[in-house]
């Protein structure tokens, strides 16, 4: 598992330094300041709105509903809103209409909803999995121990 650990930590430091290159080889500067502006603010974003929500709704919901499906609330609510602030500017139609007339040129809102739809169905399935895995788990655990004691002997 290490192994694999660290393989794919290379492949993840090859593909960051390509899209590095690619980024200061390929755009203007201005270019550059606007998605360092956008970054910036999505960390800011994702720090002062998502984090502390998602600590929050998975406080809450650890208390409120059973865990595995606290998990997955909080799982499915980080990647959506994270998706979500990624995606404003595309979703908002901040490009269209401009000189470039095939920068915006899909259904950009209809698809953020096709993956809002895959993200809730895939926590639900998982926390389903987890739970049968859970369940499964502890009924052969007990089966395992002697509940009631030792049996009588025969004789």
């Amino acid at each position: 598992m290490v192994h694999i650990r660290a393989g794919l930590v290379v492949v993840g430091l090859i593909l960051l330094a390509y899209g590095g290159w690619l980024l200061l080889h390929t755009q203007r500067p201005a270019q550059l300041a606007q998605a360092t502006t956008w970054a910036l603010a999505a960390v800011v974003l994702h720090d002062a709105l998502i984090a502390p929500l998602a600590l929050t709704l998975g406080w809450i919901g650890g208390r409120a509903l059973p865990r595995t499906v606290a998990r997955a609330a909080t799982v499915a609510f980080v990647l959506a809103g994270t998706l979500t602030i990624v995606a404003i500017p595309v979703l908002d139609g901040y490009a269209a209409g401009g000189a470039n007339h095939t920068l915006l040129d899909r259904d950009y809102v209809g698809g953020w909803i096709l993956v809002i739809a895959l993200i809730l169905l895939t926590t639900a399935v998982g926390a389903a999995a987890s739970g049968l895995v859970h369940r499964f788990d502890r009924s052969h655990r007990s089966r395992g121990r002697m509940a009631h004691g030792p049996r009588p002997r025969r004789r």
